[in-house]
C-alpha cells in the first residue's frame, strides 16, 4: 500500500500548498525506503508519455526468457539496472537548470539515510525484517506489476494498451490501481474516481480479455499453468532480439514537467 500511496501522490499532489507536498514526499521517502522523486522521471515522464517504446526505461519487451516465469520475476532487474542511467541524466540535468526538484530529492536522500543509519545502530537485525525487506519488496512488486499490465497489449490500440485488474478487493487495498487505462489515459484523476471512470470511459471500448476480476488467478495462468506469454488474443507473444535489445532512448532532460494535471483532477471532480 505504501508503494502505491507513494505512486499516487506523485502523479497527483495531495495537499494544494507545495511546502505540504514537499515535507509529504520525505514522509513518504522514509516509508518508501528511498527517494520518491525518482518516480517522476522513470514513470511520470518515461512510462507514461512513452509507453512499451524505446524511450520507456519500463518497456516489457526488456525480457525474453523462454520460462515466462522467468520473465515475470527477472523484469524487476532488468528494468532498475538498465533505468538508472536514465535517472541520474535527468535529476543531473534538473540540477543544472536549478529546479526544485533536484533540491527535493536530495532533502528525501538525506531523510532516508539518516533514518537509516539511526535503525542500523538501534538494531540491525531489526532493521532488515521490519524495513529493508518490506521496502524491497514494495519496489519490487510495484514495478513487476508493470509487467502484468502491459505485456502482450496493442500499443497501437487507444483502449487496448494496458490490462486491468477489477477485483474488489484487489482494489481495496491497492487504492484502484488495478484500473490501469483509464489512469494511462487521465493520470490526474484521484485514484477514488477510477472504477467510475472505467466503467464510463474505458469499458464501452476495451477488449473483454483486458477486463480480468481475479488478479492471481492470471498470475497462475500466466507464470505457473499453462505458463504461456500470451498476447491479449492468445496468440503466442514472440519478442524479436531487436525488440529486446533496442536500447533507451533518451528524453528532454530540460522539461521542467513533474506531476500530472491537478486540472483535470478538478475538471472530473465537479
Amino acid at each position: 500500500m505504501g508503494a502505491v500511496t507513494t505512486h499516487n501522490a506523485i502523479h497527483l499532489p495531495i495537499f494544494w500548498h507545495k511546502e505540504w507536498n514537499n515535507f509529504y514526499q520525505i514522509c513518504l521517502s522514509l516509508q518508501y525506503g528511498g527517494a520518491v522523486s525518482i518516480f517522476i522521471p522513470g514513470h511520470n515522464l518515461s512510462h507514461h508519455k512513452y509507453p512499451q517504446q524505446a524511450r520507456d526505461v519500463m518497456r516489457t519487451t526488456k525480457v525474453r526468457y523462454n520460462w515466462n516465469l522467468l520473465n515475470g520475476l527477472l523484469f524487476f532487474w532488468h528494468v532498475v539496472l538498465s533505468g538508472n542511467k536514465d535517472d541520474k541524466l535527468y535529476f543531473k540535468a534538473q540540477a543544472r537548470l536549478n529546479r526544485p526538484i533536484a533540491k527535493q530529492r536530495r532533502m528525501e536522500e538525506v531523510a532516508v539515510w539518516s533514518a537509516t543509519v539511526v535503525l542500523v545502530l538501534l538494531d540491525w537485525r531489526r532493521w532488515i525484517w521490519f524495513a529493508l525487506l518490506p521496502q524491497f519488496y514494495a519496489k519490487y512488486c510495484i514495478l513487476s506489476l508493470n509487467f502484468l499490465q502491459h505485456d502482450g497489449c496493442d500499443m497501437s490500440s487507444k483502449y487496448n494498451f494496458a490490462r486491468n485488474f477489477t477485483g474488489r478487493t484487489l482494489n481495496y487495498f491497492c487504492f484502484n490501481n488495478g484500473f490501469h487505462t483509464v489512469h494511462h489515459l487521465h493520470p490526474g484523476l484521484h485514484w477514488s474516481t477510477l472504477p467510475q471512470k472505467h466503467q464510463e470511459l474505458i469499458a464501452p471500448h476495451i477488449a473483454p480479455s483486458l477486463e480480468i476480476s481475479d488478479m492471481l488467478l492470471y498470475i497462475w495462468r500466466c507464470f505457473i499453468y499453462p505458463g504461456h506469454r500470451l498476447d491479449y488474443k492468445g496468440h503466442r507473444l514472440l519478442i524479436s532480439k531487436e525488440e529486446n535489445e533496442m536500447p533507451d532512448e533518451p528524453w528532454f532532460y530540460n522539461g521542467s514537467e513533474t506531476y500530472s494535471d491537478t486540472q483535470e483532477y478538478l475538471a472530473y471532480s465537479i
